[in-house]
């Protein structure tokens, strides 16, 4: 099956060897195609489908930019990435002939065999009705992938169960296909592990869309930059408290407009044009982790301030 068209089929740690055949082929995959893996978040960010040039691309980009989005603990926006896909897939296998589509349930782990039956549907004028189902999915296997789904016409109750299989026609299992593709991702995903590198530029800017996308909200900043922005609006803060409030701000994408504000409200900028073009140049998460923080008393935090920011905006907008 075409890699192109089927990204998530392939192994990206497999690809990358083959393409950069070096011992840390997907570090080097997340460096050299860093441009093209933005525009693919930010393609996400926006609810619209990108396509890198070729099938190599392709799939490192589509799978870097699913890990980055992981990795930076940004459901919202992985969410989004993996529906989008499923909706891509639908619309790709439009008019498919049904061995492809067997093809790719069994390719996403589903137990699926070729077998035709005709069965009673329904009573039109009098009449019954009959329909032909071509393909059985196992009944664990059918459950494992779409389990819970709100698509009434996969839930079981509507299903043709037999001796544990779940028979189908064609356009069910295109409908299905659909359906599985988020959770055989999520599972594909627990089994990557993240390259260093350049990656964790990705991750940062997966964490910039994420926050961006669902606004600024100081009220749910961990303890130590909420302490350190009363102290900044009342007092002359340090140029290393001024620098701890601005990358963490540049980290979680608090828009320009917004930073611009607070330097204007407080007087941070006076005269630290150096120290705010380095915090918000800056590519880390915050310029120090959080046990170097409680080292300088700034901090009580338990874990990286982005991800307790986000995980917070996440609780909030529920």
């Amino acid at each position: 099956m075409s890699l192109r068209k089927y990204p998530f089929l392939a192994d990206p740690r497999d690809v990358a060897a083959a393409t950069f055949q070096s011992h840390n082929a997907l570090e080097e995959a997340a460096s050299e195609l860093f441009e093209i893996c933005v525009r693919r978040l930010e393609a996400i960010a926006r609810g619209e489908a990108y396509e890198a040039r070729g099938a190599e691309e392709e799939v490192l980009s589509f799978w870097l930019s699913l890990m980055a989005l992981r990795e930076a603990g940004s459901t919202r926006l992985l969410e989004r990435a993996l529906r989008r896909e499923g909706e891509r897939l639908y619309a790709l296998l439009e008019g498919a002939s049904l061995e492809e589509l067997v093809g790719l349930a069994s390719a996403m782990g589903a137990e699926v065999k070729r077998e035709a039956l005709e069965i009673p549907w329904a009573i039109q004028r009098g009449k019954e009705v009959r329909i032909r189902l071509e393909v059985a999915i196992s009944a664990p296997s059918y459950l494992s992938l779409v389990a819970g789904t709100r698509e009434e016409r996969l839930k079981l109750v509507n299903s043709f169960l037999l001796g544990g299989w779940v028979y189908m026609d064609a356009r069910l299992l295109r409908l299905f296909l659909k359906e599985a593709l988020p959770r055989y991702l999520l599972r594909r995903l627990r089994e990557l592990e993240p390259p260093e590198g350049r990656f964790i530029e990705l991750v940062m800017k997966a964490r910039a869309l994420e926050a961006r996308e669902a606004g600024v909200r100081e009220e749910l900043f961990p303890k130590c930059i909420v302490d350190l922005l009363a102290k900044a609006r009342v007092s002359v803060p340090s140029d290393e408290e001024v620098f701890v409030i601005l990358s963490f701000l540049r980290a979680i994408g608090a828009p320009s407009a917004y930073v611009e504000e607070l330097l204007r409200e407080t007087g941070l900028g006076a005269g630290r044009e150096g120290v705010i073009a380095a915090a918000l140049a800056r590519l880390e998460v915050s310029p120090y982790s959080c046990k170097e923080l409680k080292e300088r008393g700034m901090c009580e935090c338990e874990e990286d301030l982005v991800k307790e920011y986000l995980r917070a905006l996440r609780k909030a907008s529920r």
